[in-house]
């Protein structure tokens, strides 16, 4: 079972990577990531960390059992927080002013979990691309990854980002027009994908296009690195069922 959790842990790790590595290496990467950026790059000002809110963070901590990789619980940080609130303080403030962040910090593992026996925990591995899963910083730091996404796209297109849920909007009077704006931000999305070194599962992504019942029948010829992307008839976005023409039959009838 131990290597059960290994084998996944190490799947989990380098599948991503290797994907990245099949793609071809763009030299105008850097070229292309300033171009994205409307104005000049913003100065990241670094604010300290105070004593007061590593106290509060400690004392809003849930009292769970299980142990860090330190091995401390969260009931013993908060019983001593008070003591270790100073030198915590001077850590974190350390960490974000030399850019050094602990190598734990950079590993994952896996748990495999079973109902009528003990759970088998994988050995850490050094993540090479993303952030650990389930870490706290992953949602911030996803966050600040994608931030200047919708800069690329926004002069043709508007962009809605909820969490790590992407929505782009295209409207044209124009079908053939409509088709031409579509491929020309798919292609400048497969850029900017490739330039962060990320992946984009085509598997989650849903085309669909909105029209009046009386307009008449054009289809969209859509690609995404030369694979053809089909039309959907309907999706469901958060919770409510979307139909082609904007009625609400599916929703109700589910």
């Amino acid at each position: 079972m131990n290597q059960a959790a290994k084998i996944f842990n190490n799947y989990f790790i380098n599948s991503v990577h290797e994907l990245i590595t099949q793609q071809p290496n763009s030299e105008l990467a850097i070229f292309s990531l300033r171009k994205s950026f409307p104005h000049e790059f913003p100065q990241i000002i670094s604010i300290p960390i105070t004593e007061a809110e590593v106290i509060s963070t400690i004392s809003s901590l849930k009292n769970k059992i299980t142990c860090g990789y330190d091995g401390l619980s969260n009931k013993i940080l908060k019983l001593h927080g008070s003591h270790i609130s100073q030198p915590l303080t001077f850590i974190y403030n350390r960490s974000l002013t030399s850019d050094i962040c602990p190598n734990h910090l950079k590993k994952q593992r896996v748990e495999l979990q079973f109902v009528s026996s003990p759970n088998i925990l994988s050995t850490g591995e050094t993540v090479k691309c993303g952030v650990p899963q389930g870490s706290v910083l992953g949602p911030l730091l996803f966050n600040v990854h994608v931030n200047d996404f919708p800069c690329i796209i926004n002069k043709v297109s508007h962009t809605i980002l909820f969490a790590d849920d992407t929505n782009i909007l295209i409207s044209s009077n124009d079908l053939i027009e409509l088709n031409y704006i579509l491929n020309t931000v798919l292609h400048c999305i497969s850029k900017w994908f490739q330039n962060n070194q990320l992946i984009l599962n085509l598997n989650k992504m849903h085309l669909l296009k909105f029209a009046s019942s009386k307009s008449p029948a054009y289809p969209l010829y859509v690609s995404y690195n030369n694979q053809a992307l089909p039309v959907s008839e309907n999706i469901k976005f958060l919770g409510i069922y979307l139909d082609c023409h904007l009625t609400w039959n599916l929703h109700l009838d589910n």
